[in-house]
């Protein structure tokens, strides 16, 4: 964050695993919001993520 922070871009963009909801409270706690969501393979698996970003204001 601190990189973001002190850059000069507007947004910061992450995945995380839809199901891991300890890790999606810990990103809105600190200002993500959702996005939107994907999936992504991994040989015949397929995970489902939320897209969280943060806009600096």
């Amino acid at each position: 964050m601190y990189f973001f922070n002190t850059s000069d871009q507007t947004h910061l963009w992450l995945s995380v695993l839809n199901s891991n909801e300890r890790a999606v409270h810990f990103y809105e706690k600190y200002g993500f919001v959702k996005i939107g969501e994907h999936q992504f393979s991994i040989g015949k698996e397929v995970f489902d993520f939320f897209a969280l970003s943060i806009q600096k204001i």
